[in-house]
Order: structure tokens, then C-alpha cells, then sequence
């Protein structure tokens, strides 16, 4: 809590200690008041009660509570923190204490065994209609039974059909947190109260209802009467050893209590030697080796509301899914489980034989050299752009050819313009097509105008087409079908890019597998919203990329839920249609993010012999389940936790907040740290060394292949705005290729002890190559190397060519140099060609001698 100069309640924000909120309680800085405690719906007091003080609640249940309210809104006052709520199911009213109160709600309250709730004033009246028409309701004890007013929840009626059955075992039953009991002091209400009217709430609905006991799911308690009465009727079963008495009267009472059903649950052998009750799960009783029980004390003097019916978690807050009961298989996987911690020792995982089935890197001649539009060829070969170019004349003469101004076929030339002048639009970037052309100050741009036509590039955007025509109608004809492809109009430039991908590059040992959003906001059904991600709305693709590199090995277009339920997910099913042994080898590491984590893609991966590693969420099937030993409020930064089961490792880690990884080829615990500015004692904050389990390094090493991927596309994608969906797939193919070009031209000059272009350049290199294989416009030649100038007779003097600078400044008004393409400030006055003249890097020599203009 923050410090004030008064204390607040930490569940009501209120300072004052009124009648309706009782008495503040303060205790390890939390201060709460008596009847705000008492009527939360997801607080109880477990056990025997604590003291000193806070009225019994534990501390940590306290900030539990709180932390809940804060997602939840005040029917009244309309703040956050509201943690009081209406008994009914479908009521949604929630509350502050004192704000229900003051809305008219009413409360109901039995001290003496230990359970409070409310009703909102609307539900109140229509339990009181109901106790008219002969129901049970919420009603008052005459005082003079028992000298103060005491009310009872509601009690739901049993149905004729219900009323048949013959033991409450055959009903479905749950965990049960607590007991709810008339006084047993009222024994004239005790007699005229049918046993069978006494109903416990199921475990089941504790999660699923923020305020309430399920009207359809009660448990019939006739066998627990004798619990409640205990104090008439002393009970003659004891425990071994304390000898306290106890609240089971039968074997189906007992396996009721526990969450069992005796139907299902009871052992094969009926003998009482040989069953033993599991007490796990039971609120109210400590678990024990020895098999021992402990009894709750069915008459306690005023103490905390116990773990009753309504002592639920709230469940409701916006945007949380509906929670259910473990099942009882992940109720027996529990049993016996325990979080570890750094102190105990793990084994040493299997070592990995990582067995690839090509060399790892460029499927290239490592020492020859590859210029940037050799390497870009590698994906978009001739025969892919003279498909382009095929299917773009017919897609242009069918729909953009018009009496005044028919369509003028292109040809691979054209084709070279267009990918070089896109490029370049990626580099310099302008708001429209026509800036590129036009002839003012602002927009003198002379690139485009030499490569291509302004008129001519946008008419080839427009008829911009990657499939035939005759197989778009064939494809149409099957629309409604499950024979038709809504990739159709993409297919032939896409299957060719994803196997020129494989094809061109094998990759390392790391390698991960994530989404990518290409960024479009067309109405098409394949497009998709990912709020998590830097772009929201566009195209979903699934892509396994090298880890360290971020070469873009295979990738798959999301086409939305598929007809073909295989019963694992899209989730297994995608890392399946990326990850093949049969093309990558063996022994490779994966690594994924918590969309793609499940223990049964882990195994079934080891079977392949790929090993994976990932962020994993806790409420997961085959996550361990149990709490003992876990992660706490108590715990400091860089604490660490881990379970393992047979070949998946579990861990949980905390840093800024916890994480939970599951691996098949880490070790829990190394002993490795890394610092970490945390505050000390006294509020100062200092660098520490705290534990860094392995599995967390490895995670974020590896896990960012296809984020470094996506970053290089970002920082000069080619990618423009269009009308049509498969142009957009188009430009992002462009981007893949240079991508996964520059990378193998990279790793190509760092093997022969070169230093590599960056992106940027290699973009622009790609782009006056392409620019010279294209077709130049009329009268407007596309400039190359200057041609060597024929030196006029002069006197011997005036055949040296002059070094200058270019601004007279050694650092300002550089320009790129004409042979190595690196910034210098220098230039040959003669030829009026910037030059570097450095010790290491004598362009002006090696250029004038290239040329011709000396030996």
C-alpha cells in the first residue's frame, strides 16, 4: 500500500470504521475492514485462523483478493476493486462492500459457522417472493431462538427425479471447500428444515461464477446432518492419533468431501484395511504422510469465514476464459509432484547428435564470386519472371487494353525495369507513384526516369497478374468445393519461392518457428487480426527461419480454419508442415513461443530426433499442476523452480515477472548468472548476480530467427498499398528473395575473409544491375560507368590529373566513391570523379589505370 497520512482498506479504499464496515485491521503494512473481509467472494480462511492481526486472514489471501477486485468494476460507485457480489449465478453485480450496502443489497451472515454473502436488492426480493410461494429463501431466525438475528443462504429445492435417487454419489460431484450449516442452536428450526433441502455448491462452480452458488449444480448433503448437529450428537469415529472427532459419517460422505465419486473412485477391494482416503485437494485438512486426518471444528467461536460454498474465486473478469476442475487424470499426474528448486540436482539430458543432410549455410560454390542480381536470379529466376510476364499480357490486353491506348506487350527486359524501379522505391520513399516522375524542385528524381516510362510502370502494375487466366477459371469453377484453392491466383510464384528457399540454403543447428503478419487491410477472408503483433491486420504466414542467420528457409500462407480436423491443432499442424527430417536432417533445436508449445508436439518431435524448447502456459494440459514449492509471492528475482517428467523439463523462473519453459534437451539448473539491477533493503537500487536457468539463455538467443527476418524486410520493404490481394503476396516475395539473397551474399564474403555490403547498398547495387539488364526508355540511356574521356593535345602539364576535395573540408560534402562505392572527400578534378586516395584504399590509382588513362 502506498503510505498516507491515514490508513485506507485495501478492498473498499475507505478510511472510516463505520457499522456497516466494522472495525480496520492492519497487519504487515495491509489494512482491511472486519466486514470487508468477511463478505469478498474469493477470500476464505483455510485451516485454523491466523491472528495478529487482520481478523484471521492470512496476509497473502488479502493481496490475492485485492489483486482480483482490481479487474472487476462496482455495480455502484462504477471504481474498480469490487470483491463482494450477488449470491445468484446469473447476477454480474459486483460491489464494495459498503457500495452494496448502500445499493440495498442484503447481507446474510451465520457466525458461528463461519459464512457470509449478499444478496443484490433485485434477487433479494425474488428469493422472498419465492419463500412465499413455500421455497426455500433467504430468511431471518427468530431472535428469540438464539438472541441475534443469523440468516442462512439459500437452500435449492430438489426435483422429484432428484428426490428418487439413492445416495448422493451418482451425482456429479467435486472438491469441497468448506461446510455450510444452519445454527444448531435453533433446534425448532432444525425440525421444521427437511434434511434434503440442505444443498453444498459443486467445486466445479467455485471458478466458473464471480457471485454466486449454480442454481443447476447442487450437491444433496442428507449423509452430513449428523456433522451438523455434532453438538447434540458427539461422533464416535476418531483418529489414530489426536483423537478429535470427526465430520465424516460414511464412506460416501468421506469420498463426497474429497471430490470423488464413489461409483468411479471407490478401490476394487471393499475391505476397510485396504482403502485409504486421499486428502489432497480438501480445503480444511493438511496433507499428511502418515495417511492421518485432521478434523474442523464444526462449533468455532466468532472466527473468519470459512472455505464455504461462495468462497470462490471470481472467474469473470474481462476477457478470461471459463475455468474448470482439473480432470482426474491430471488430478492422479499431481500426486507426488513437487517444484524443485536450484538446491536439488537434475540429470544430464541426452546429448544431441546433430546430423544435418547438407552442409549448414549457402548451397553454393563458397569461392566464387556472386553479384547481387546473380543471387537474386536464384529466386526469381527467368523462367519465374517470364511466367509473370506471360500471364501479365494476357491479364493486360483482356482487361487494360482499350481502342484509344491497346495493350503493349511486355518482355523480360520490361520486367528487369520494373523489379529495379521497385526496389528503388523501397530505398527513396515517396506517397505516390507519380512523385517519382515528376519534374520539380522537390521531386527531381532522375533514376526512375532513365529506367522506365512513368505511364508504362503503372500500367504494368495494374495488369500485374501471377496466374494464367484459364487456370483462375478452372480454379472458380470450384468454389464452394473442397477442391478450391483461395491461393490460387498466387500459386505458381509461391510453390516456386518456397522451394528456391530450401533450395538455395541449409539451415543451422537453431532454428525457429513464428508467425509473420504481412501488413494488408483488403476484404478478403484470408486476411487476419493479431493484436499482439506490431502489424495488427493482414496475411498470417507460418515460417521456420535460421536462427542465427534469419534466412527465411520455408514459410506457408494461413488460409484460414481448415475442413480437415486431425484433432491436434493448428498450432502441431504447422510446425509439422514446416519441420521435415527428411529434408533438414536430424538433431536440429527448435524453438517456439507459447502458441506452439505443447507437451504432445514436444514428444512427438523427439521421436523425429528434433529437439525443442519453449515458453509454455501454465493452464496447458500436461503442465504440472501442483503448487508445492512453487513460485510465491515470497519469492525473490531470480528464483527458480523445476519438475521434471521423463524427458520434458518444466521450469518456472522470475525476473520481471515469471516465465514457465518446457524443454527436451536443457538441464534445470547450471549454476550460471546473469546481473540484474534490483532494490535492496534499504530502497537503493544495486546491480546483483541472480540465477539464469539455461533454458531461459538458449530461449532468447535462438528463439528471434524469424523477428531478425521481419526486420530486415521492414527497413526497405517494396511493399505499396493495392486494391488487389495477390500483388501484396507479390511485393512480399520481392522482399523474401532480396532478404535471403543479401544474407547468402553475406555469409559468402565473410568465408573468404571479405567485408560484406550492408542491406542498404546491396539494395541499391541489386537496383542498377537490374536497371542495366532492363530496357532503357527512348533517347534516355540508363547511366553507367562514364566512359574514358580522350585527353586533348596539351602540354605535357596538362595531361596529370588533379586530386582535390570536393568541398574543401575532409568530412563535409563526401560522396560515395566510384570503385569501391564507400564515402571519400576527395575527387578527380579532370574527370570530375569522386575517388578515394588513402593508404589502404588507392581508388584513384586502380580507377585511372581501369580505365585506361595510365599503365
Amino acid at each position: 500500500m502506498h503510505r498516507r497520512s491515514k490508513v485506507f482498506c485495501a478492498l473498499c479504499q475507505r478510511s472510516e470504521e463505520t457499522k456497516i464496515t466494522g472495525a480496520l485491521s492492519t497487519k504487515d503494512e495491509v489494512t482491511a475492514h472486519e466486514h470487508c473481509l468477511l463478505f469478498s467472494s474469493g477470500i476464505c480462511c483455510e485451516s485454523s485462523p491466523e491472528v495478529d492481526d487482520l481478523f484471521g486472514f492470512s496476509v497473502e489471501d488479502v493481496l490475492d483478493e485485492v489483486e482480483r477486485g482490481d479487474k472487476l468494476i462496482c455495480h455502484y460507485c462504477k471504481k474498480k476493486g469490487a470483491t463482494a457480489g450477488c449470491e445468484v449465478k446469473r447476477c454480474k453485480k459486483s460491489y464494495h462492500y459498503p457500495c452494496a450496502v448502500q445499493d440495498g443489497a442484503k447481507t446474510i451472515e451465520d457466525e458461528q459457522n463461519g459464512c457470509y454473502g449478499l444478496y443484490c436488492l433485485k434477487h433479494y426480493s425474488q428469493q422472498q417472493s419465492n419463500s412465499t410461494a413455500g421455497s426455500p429463501s433467504v430468511h431471518s431466525n427468530d431472535s428469540s431462538s438464539s438472541g441475534r438475528t443469523i440468516r442462512t443462504a439459500r437452500k435449492r429445492p430438489l426435483s422429484e427425479s432428484e428426490k428418487q435417487e439413492e445416495s448422493p454419489s451418482k451425482r456429479r460431484t467435486g472438491d469441497w471447500n468448506g461446510m455450510v450449516s444452519a445454527d444448531p442452536s435453533d433446534s425448532a428450526e432444525n425440525e421444521t428444515k427437511p434434511e434434503s433441502d440442505i444443498i453444498l455448491p459443486l467445486k466445479s462452480d467455485l471458478d466458473e461464477s464471480a457471485n454466486s452458488v449454480p442454481e443447476d449444480q447442487f450437491l444433496h448433503l442428507s449423509t452430513v446432518t449428523q456433522a451438523i448437529r455434532q453438538s447434540d450428537e458427539p461422533r464416535k469415529d476418531k483418529l489414530e492419533e489426536d483423537g478429535e472427532v470427526s465430520p465424516i459419517d460414511s464412506e460416501a460422505e468421506e469420498f463426497l468431501l474429497e471430490g470423488k465419486d464413489i461409483t468411479l473412485d471407490i478401490p476394487s477391494s471393499q475391505s476397510d484395511e485396504d482403502w485409504e482416503p486421499s486428502t489432497a485437494g480438501v480445503h480444511g485438512q493438511e496433507d499428511s504422510t502418515s495417511g492421518e486426518e485432521e478434523t474442523i471444528p464444526l462449533t468455532p467461536a466468532k472466527s473468519p469465514k470459512r472455505c464455504s460454498g461462495r468462497g470462490r474465486g471470481r472467474g469473470r473478469g474481462r476477457g478470461e476464459r471459463r475455468r474448470t476442475s482439473p480432470s482426474p487424470i491430471d488430478q492422479a499426474s499431481t500426486s507426488g509432484e513437487r517444484w524443485n528448486d536450484v538446491d536439488v540436482p537434475d540429470i544430464e539430458p541426452p546429448q544431441i547428435i546433430f546430423c544435418p543432410n547438407r552442409t549448414p549455410g549457402p548451397q553454393l560454390i563458397m569461392t566464387e564470386n556472386y553479384t547481387p542480381v546473380k543471387l537474386f536470379q536464384l529466386f526469381f529466376s527467368n523462367d519465374v519472371l517470364l511466367t509473370i510476364v506471360k500471364n501479365t499480357n494476357e491479364h493486360g490486353s483482356a482487361h487494360y487494353s482499350t481502342p484509344s491506348k491497346p495493350w503493349t506487350n511486355i518482355d523480360l527486359q520490361d520486367m528487369f525495369s520494373f523489379i529495379s524501379v521497385l526496389i528503388y522505391m523501397g530505398v527513396v520513399k515517396c506517397s505516390s507513384y507519380t512523385d517519382y516522375w515528376r519534374g520539380s524542385n522537390l521531386y527531381s528524381l532522375q533514376f526512375p526516369k532513365r529506367v522506365m516510362a512513368g505511364r508504362k510502370f503503372l500500367r504494368m502494375i495494374w495488369a500485374l497478374h501471377l496466374n494464367s487466366a484459364a487456370m483462375d477459371a478452372e480454379n472458380e469453377g470450384r468454389r464452394g468445393t473442397a477442391a478450391f484453392d483461395r491461393l490460387g491466383k498466387i500459386k505458381p510464384l509461391y510453390d516456386e519461392m518456397r522451394e528456391a528457399c530450401k533450395r538455395n540454403y541449409h539451415p543451422n543447428q537453431e532454428i525457429a518457428i513464428d508467425e509473420r503478419m504481412v501488413a494488408s487491410k483488403a476484404r478478403i477472408g484470408l486476411k487476419q487480426y493479431m493484436k499482439s503483433k506490431p502489424v495488427r491486420w493482414g496475411y498470417k504466414l507460418f515460417v521456420l527461419a535460421d536462427s542465427k542467420a534469419g534466412y527465411t528457409w520455408d514459410f506457408f500462407v494461413y488460409e484460414g480454419k481448415s475442413t480437415v480436423n486431425t484433432g491436434k491443432g493448428i498450432r502441431y499442424e504447422s510446425v509439422m508442415e514446416l519441420l521435415k527430417p527428411q529434408l533438414l536432417g536430424t538433431g536440429y533445436k527448435l524453438f517456439v513461443d507459447n502458441f506452439y508449445t505443447s507437451t504432445t508436439l514436444f514428444q512427438d518431435l523427439l521421436k523425429m530426433k528434433v529437439w525443442a524448447c519453449g515458453t509454455i502456459r501454465s493452464n496447458l494440459i500436461g503442465f504440472p499442476r501442483t503448487t508445492e514449492n512453487s513460485l510465491d509471492s515470497k519469492s525473490h528475482r531470480g528464483s527458480v523452480r523445476w519438475i521434471r517428467k521423463d524427458s520434458l523439463l518444466f521450469v518456472q523462473w522470475r525476473d520481471t515477472r515469471d516465465v514457465s519453459l518446457c524443454s527436451t534437451f536443457h538441464r534445470a539448473h547450471t549454476g550460471e548468472t546473469i546481473k540484474r539491477r534490483v532494490r535492496s533493503a534499504d530502497g537503493q537500487w544495486e546491480v546483483k548476480d541472480i540465477t539464469l536457468p539455461p533454458v531461459v539463455k538458449d530461449y532468447n538467443q535462438h528463439m528471434g530467427g524469424v523477428d531478425l527476418s521481419d526486420a530486415l524486410i521492414q527497413f526497405y520493404k517494396v511493399l505499396h498499398k493495392t486494391r488487389k490481394w495477390y500483388k501484396t503476396f507479390f511485393y512480399h516475395f520481392v522482399d523474401i528473395a532480396i532478404v535471403n539473397a543479401f544474407l547468402i551474399h553475406k555469409e559468402l564474403a565473410m568465408a573468404k575473409g571479405q567485408v560484406p555490403m550492408n542491406q542498404k547498398a546491396f539494395r541499391e547495387t541489386l537496383a542498377e544491375d537490374l536497371a542495366m539488364m532492363g530496357s532503357a526508355p527512348p533517347n534516355k540511356p540508363v547511366r553507367g560507368p562514364a566512359p574514358a574521356p580522350v585527353p586533348a593535345p596539351a602540354p605535357a602539364r596538362a595531361k596529370h590529373h588533379r586530386i582535390t576535395y570536393i568541398s574543401g573540408d575532409s568530412t563535409a560534402g563526401r560522396l560515395k566513391c566510384k570503385n569501391c562505392r564507400k564515402k571519400t572527400p576527395v575527387k578527380c578534378a579532370t574527370c570530375d570523379v569522386s575517388l578515394c586516395f588513402l593508404a589502404g584504399r588507392d581508388c584513384y590509382n586502380d580507377w585511372h589505370v581501369a580505365n585506361k588513362f595510365w599503365k
